[in-house]
């Protein structure tokens, strides 16, 4: 993904680059899970670490996610930054403790979707994080999955 200008120099202006292999901590706004984020002047939102990852190894692959190996959410140093599944990183995370059990039942189980059961997810509805509006909500279709909401999520929004 190409990013402009404007992003760009916004992105170096919240970076507070150390020497060495310390954690490039982004110093700009976060979200609610300390994960830095910056608009490009109108609605759209970027996450820091991705843009980080984008300028310095290029092209972010669809469906991967940019995982950081510091389990710092807040750095963008683009060495502690990786692309994997959603899967592998809920497994490294898992494994360094540092993600809730519940998030990461699924793969210790082997707990997978089939793709029919995919397809299915990816048709329903779902109302607003809030519980509000038509739809229904994540955490129901977990249960009648029988996986945990990460999963249904990842599903979601095109992850797994």
């Amino acid at each position: 993904m190409l990013y402009a200008s404007s992003v760009l120099e916004r992105f170096w202006k919240y970076t507070l680059v150390e020497s060495g292999n310390k954690c490039w901590e982004w110093i700009g706004s976060k979200d609610q899970y300390g994960y830095g984020r910056l608009t490009d002047g109108r609605k759209a939102r970027h996450k820091a670490h991705r843009i980080s990852y984008a300028i310095h190894n290029g092209e972010l692959v669809k469906g991967l996610e940019i995982c950081h190996q510091c389990d710092n959410p807040g750095c963008v140093n683009p060495v502690h930054l990786t692309q994997e599944t959603h899967q592998a990183n809920m497994k490294q995370a898992g494994n360094r403790n540092c993600i809730h059990k519940n998030s990461i039942a699924n793969l210790f189980t082997k707990k997978i979707l089939s793709q029919a059961q995919i397809d299915e997810i990816k048709r329903i509805k779902f109302c607003a994080l809030n519980g509000r509006g038509v739809g229904r909500r994540v955490v129901d279709v977990a249960n009648e999955y029988g996986v945990c909401t990460h999963l249904i999520s990842a599903v979601k929004n095109d992850r797994y």
